[in-house]
């Protein structure tokens, strides 16, 4: 964790055309923020980490298309104001606002919505991690989350940030995600099952300059390489797949192309790793949910590692 001081509407702000292309043609983004620097305190990775979340939770509530609305404004809260609660101390905040109008939730679902692993969508459409991550790092942050919502109205993300000091305001995140990459950028093969997080993700590397191919499997994932003319320079995989897991898939890339750099990725913690046969700790991973800076500094990272991947640290079990 890395916190620094930056304005919240120049985050957004660099980050709007990325959410407009993840939200779809079917859902409108409004947003709406306060006029002035709105300064908090919290790692600009870890806040994009969020922002993704909150806006792939609304879209997906709203599968026939909406409206989803961002908004930022500063606030007072007074001791004994009702919008402070239990958890907040007095003082002046920034306030993020995440609506969207698709189905909305019931009091039961809200109570458990930040719950790891609770989800309500279809199995295969979602890990049930999102939302708690992000309630873990707006507390982290000393901040907290409100939700409201009305079943077939919409709901409502109120994240409260105290108001850092303006004359610490810096520059946000570097690297940005509009940096591109040269024209002669490494060719990834990124392996996803979940349709969603396969998109976002080909979506990212993309925008980065990275010549991208997706498979859904191992099998799709092995016939994309045999059918290639080129070899790929990193095959990003995710470890728990229907079929051949990402464990199998890496070993054998690894047989027949020793020169290829792997990225594992994954929801589970290290011991369920080791129990699902992927290797020891020198593997390159990232944890599920990332970010889209989170992905391209760990593949750029995992690409700049000098020598061969091909030792036997990845094992079948």
């Amino acid at each position: 964790v890395s916190p620094r001081v930056f304005d919240l509407n120049t985050q957004i702000h660099d980050v709007q055309s990325m959410l407009t292309r993840l939200i779809g043609e079917d859902v409108e983004l409004v947003v709406d923020l306060q006029k002035g620097a709105l300064p908090i305190s919290i790692d600009p990775t870890h806040l994009e980490q969020v922002v993704v979340n909150l806006v792939v939770n609304a879209r997906d509530a709203m599968p026939r298309g909406g409206v989803l609305h961002i908004s930022t404004r500063s606030c007072d809260l007074e001791p004994g104001c009702a919008e402070l609660g239990l958890e907040l101390d007095a003082g002046h905040y920034v306030v993020m606002s995440v609506t969207d109008n698709g189905a909305g939730m019931d009091s039961d679902t809200i109570a458990r919505v930040f719950e790891p692993f609770f989800t309500t969508k279809a199995e295969g459409m979602g890990t049930g991690l999102g939302l708690s991550t992000v309630f873990g790092i707006v507390n982290q942050a000393n901040g907290s989350v409100r939700v409201t919502s009305v079943p077939g109205e919409g709901t409502t993300f109120n994240l409260y940030f105290p108001s850092a000091v303006m004359a610490g305001v810096e520059e946000p995140i570097a690297p940005r995600m509009v940096e591109r990459r040269k024209a002669n950028s490494a060719r990834i093969l990124f392996v996803e099952d979940e349709a969603t997080l396969r998109k976002l993700g080909c979506r990212i590397l993309e925008k980065n300059g990275f010549q991208v191919s997706v498979a859904g499997d191992y099998n799709e994932a092995m016939k994309i390489c045999s059918e290639s003319e080129l070899t790929f320079d990193l095959a990003c995989i995710d470890v728990v797949m229907p079929g051949k897991g990402g464990g199998e898939l890496a070993v054998n890339l690894l047989a027949t192309y020793p020169n290829m750099k792997i990225l594992m990725m994954s929801g589970f913690n290290d011991d369920d790793l080791l129990r699902r046969g992927i290797g020891d700790k020198k593997i390159p991973f990232i944890q599920k949910p990332y970010s889209p800076t989170g992905l391209v500094t760990k593949i750029r990272e995992a690409l700049a590692e000098s020598g061969a991947q091909g030792s036997p640290y990845l094992r079948l079990a």
